[in-house]
């Protein structure tokens, strides 16, 4: 459920356990395509979410960011550097002004209502028991944080497990190496590959 102005909407997105990313399903292109950035939320304190999303890949002037995001020059300064810190913004000074741009790309929906964080429902997904089940590396608690983080007012009602369908193929290799391959059932292409 989603708080907007004391409306409830209802909304629906799909995470890949794996890396923590939303995954959205491209139905034009069948192929599956994965946010930038979710997790990185996680690593983020109060200001610096809202500077995180100030910044673009263009330079900006500190007072410009500052006054955008809402904050004193102490508090926005501060926001800042902590993410010029984390190796995610990047800080150049021109004529005597602190200018800053995004130094890693994040690739977020804007709304947690947008269209493509509901594509995968339409295709064939299962919730299986007694599946050989890849083990999750993101926990969900740290997902909810980052929908949180990401979209203040949002209330996450429900997390379940769902398995997309994927053939696990292991082949011999003229030298003898075995490879496995994953390769993702609704579009044929290969989703992984281990030596």
């Amino acid at each position: 459920m989603f708080n907007l102005n004391n409306t409830f909407h209802h909304g629906e997105a799909f995470i890949n356990s794996g890396n923590g990313e939303f995954v959205q399903f491209d139905a034009k292109n069948r192929k599956f395509i994965e946010s930038k950035g979710l997790q990185i939320l996680n690593q983020l304190k109060g200001n610096e979410i809202n500077a995180l999303f100030a910044l673009g890949k263009d330079k900006r002037e500190f007072a410009a960011l500052a006054k955008e995001i809402g904050e004193t020059e102490m508090v926005a300064k501060k926001a800042f550097e902590g993410l010029v810190i984390k190796g995610l913004a990047a800080k150049e000074k021109v004529a005597g002004e602190n200018f800053y741009s995004l130094n890693k790309e994040i690739d977020l929906p804007e709304s947690p209502l947008h269209p493509f964080l509901k594509s995968l429902g339409s295709l064939p997904v299962s919730m299986a028991e007694a599946l050989s089940l890849e083990m999750e590396k993101v926990p969900k608690q740290k997902v909810i944080d980052a929908l949180v983080k990401r979209w203040k007012r949002l209330v996450v009602k429900e997390v379940k497990d769902i398995y997309l369908p994927f053939y696990e193929t292991i082949l011999r290799m003229p030298d003898g190496k075995l490879r496995m391959i994953r390769i993702d059932a609704v579009n044929g292409k290969p989703l992984s590959e281990k030596d």
